[in-house]
């Protein structure tokens, strides 16, 4: 399906290759100087592909390229060239421009491939040359690639299916974003003292993190990669930022809580985690620190108020910035003094994060499911009855 070595096609399908089906398009160059930084007509680079355009063009420029030069129509696939080869995006017809010769699509007239199924098949395309992979793909690696492909009422039924599940795949999604936005809100307010739980109206304190965790750094080894090398296992190897590796060794067998000492996503604390949680045997470096709440304090609770807090006033350093152990514990933070609000506060959250796990859960199941589909519906080992 993927080269010039398949022998066997399914029965009823043909070998076709993609010069044959459609030629090779791009757009006309467009030169850094007629961009800007704003402005209507999004222009997408090859960074930019797929994502949220940085760069824009004219209407006049636009128009005057669009009726001279080569441009995709609506449902054509567009390719990246460059970059990470071969992502697909389908064009939706809204006014855009797109970078030359590292952005293509083939212009097929769908008599053998529908565009729809072209859009699928790409995914599975293993976009490779003798030596290996390629790190860029010219237009004669596209017009060489040999793939299969059923007849077009067959090619409509399989994009039917796949559609159903991307539909799907894409309700998840949202799920999951509204998931996600409820407990931000519920995170601002509830931590910060705007919205109290029915039954509690004691006073909040300020606390500094030395009062209600333990410091446990002095447990913390660093290890280099040859060193893991020879010990690789099922422990995760902890790091400023996150798991590392798995190594068969652990330090700490508890529920702690890690922040980065250096390397962090300092600036970053409102939409990235300047924290994390590890409930399982571990092992951690020197590039994070350890703490634990004391038992007088809710370890869920301060997980949640120090995930996303601003602690730039706490750094030092020149170009890489470092969270020292004696700044550390100056943290200061606002807090119920009352336990029994702190748990209540730390459930709510805790609940919330329990939906969206299961919704991503969910969603990586349906994922799987809907990859193994790709794989046997478009190379043709599930067959879909259709009537011709």
């Amino acid at each position: 399906m993927t080269n010039n070595k398949q022998r066997n096609i399914p029965d009823g399908w043909q070998r076709v290759k993609l010069g044959d089906i459609g030629k090779v398009s791009m757009c006309k160059r467009i030169m850094k100087n007629q961009t800007s930084s704003s402005g209507d007509i999004p222009f997408f680079k090859i960074g930019t592909f797929g994502k949220k355009p940085d760069a824009f063009i004219s209407h006049e420029l636009f128009n005057q390229y669009k009726e001279k030069y080569s441009f995709p129509k609506k449902g054509e696939i567009l390719i990246s060239a460059s970059g990470t080869i071969g992502r697909a995006v389908v064009y939706d017809d809204n006014p855009a421009y797109f970078q030359d010769s590292n952005i293509v699509w083939l212009s097929n007239d769908e008599k053998i491939i529908k565009n729809k199924f072209l859009n699928y098949l790409y995914k599975i395309i293993k976009w490779e040359t003798s030596s290996g992979t390629i790190a860029r793909l010219y237009n004669d690696n596209i017009k060489s690639i040999v793939v299969c492909a059923p007849p077009l009422p067959e090619q409509n039924a399989i994009v039917e299916i796949l559609e159903t599940w991307d539909k799907y795949l894409e309700n998840l999604d949202q799920k999951i974003k509204t998931k996600k936005k409820i407990k931000k809100g519920l995170m601002q307010k509830l931590l910060s003292g705007d919205k109290r739980l029915k039954g509690f109206g004691g006073e909040w304190s300020e606390f500094k993190l030395d009062d209600i965790s333990e410091c446990l750094d002095t447990k913390r080894v660093p290890l280099n990669s040859e060193d893991r090398k020879n010990i690789k296992g099922d422990y995760p190897y902890c790091g400023a930022n996150g798991i590392v590796d798995y190594i068969n060794k652990y330090i700490f067998d508890e529920d702690i809580i890690l922040i980065a000492e250096d390397g962090g996503y300092f600036d970053e604390y409102k939409t990235r985690p300047i924290a994390y949680r590890i409930k399982e045997k571990c092992w951690v470096n020197n590039h994070a620190h350890v703490i634990k709440a004391k038992k007088y304090f809710s370890h869920d609770l301060l997980f949640y108020l120090l995930v996303h807090k601003n602690i730039l006033p706490y750094l030092s350093g020149g170009t890489r910035v470092k969270l020292n152990k004696s700044e550390l514990l100056k943290i200061k933070i606002n807090a119920p003094k009352e336990l029994k609000e702190q748990q209540a506060i730390a459930e709510v959250l805790t609940k919330a994060d329990e939906e969206i796990e299961k919704l991503e859960e969910k969603r990586k199941v349906i994922a799987d499911q809907k990859k193994y589909l790709l794989n046997n519906l478009i190379t043709g080992k599930i067959r879909i009855p259709v009537n011709n």
